[in-house]
This record gives C-alpha cells, structure tokens and sequence, in this order.
C-alpha cells in the first residue's frame, strides 16, 4: 500500500492542473506520483487543519481498495482527497472545521453538525463539484456547486446559516 503526502493548497493544486497525462487514468496516477512526491506542512496551516489532512490521508490509506467497508463501497478517490484537503485550506476564517468521512462512492465528505436537525453535509466530486445538502430545523437545502477558485458562496452562506 503506498502512502501519499498531502500538502499546501499551491502545491497539488498546481499538481492536479499541470500535467502531461492524456486519460483520465493517466492524470489520476501523475496526480498520486506528485502528491506522494509534496511535503505535509504548508504556510498557514493550523493545527486543526493538519489533523483534518491527517485523518484524510489515514483514510488514503485505509481505504485505498473497493469492499473497504465490506458492503462493496468504492476505493478512496484521489483526486476527491486532494480536493477536500484545498477545500478545508480554503474555508472563511472563524469558520468551523468540518468532521471528515468517506462516502460509498469513494468521495470525501465534509460535515458540520451542529445539534439534532442542524447539519451541513458536503460530498467533493474528483472533478472538484461539491454536492451538498443542509437541514435547519424545518428547514432543508442541497444543491451542486463547482470549487473552481475558493468556497463558493451559496455553501459558504449555508454554513452561516447554520451557525448563526
């Protein structure tokens, strides 16, 4: 099992949108080969940033093959672990730092709960689509945004919600 290093935002993202690789198959395996090439410490990083980056490469590797939870789930994806980790680098300061998780589809996702009927749960495609879905009280939102360049603003304004 091979291990990969996530780094500073600059760093893969730069290595996710340089490549030489023609499929699909070949830019995911250029993508793992600079990931695993990049450090794990980064500018600006927090504390609790560098243990949501730490949790996500534990599930790299704990989940890097299908049936990883015996009920046929899907391989961590790659490129969804890399998006995650600019997406937590990029939230708003003084946002709250999600919980971090796998869904069956091999994306990572990010959840914020805040109390019974109060969460915000966003699940980031490989291609950097961020498909989410909020309850507030009575209250229920979800949609699909794009992470072209920051957090983008109908998720950033659910999570003021949420908060408020």
């Amino acid at each position: 099992m091979t291990t990969l290093a996530l780094s500073a935002p600059s760093a893969y993202h730069a290595s996710l949108t340089s490549t030489s690789a023609v499929s699909s198959e070949g830019r995911e395996i250029d993508s793992k080969i600079r990931l695993s090439e990049a450090g794990t410490s980064g500018v600006g990083y927090s504390a609790a940033q560098d243990s949501l980056v730490a949790e996500i490469v534990q599930l790299m590797n704990e989940c890097a093959e299908d049936n990883w939870d015996g009920d046929g789930s899907k391989a961590i994806d790659i490129l969804s672990a890399a998006t995650a980790v600019h997406i937590i680098n990029g939230l708003p300061l003084n946002t709250p730092l999600p919980e971090v998780g796998l869904d069956p589809d091999g994306e990572v996702s990010l959840e914020w709960h805040l109390r019974p009927r109060y969460a915000l749960s966003v699940s980031v495609g490989r291609d950097g689509t961020l498909s989410f879905a909020g309850l507030f009280g009575e209250n229920r939102l979800r949609g699909v945004e794009v992470s072209s360049d920051g957090f983008p603003p109908t998720i950033v304004a659910a999570l003021h919600r949420l908060y408020r």
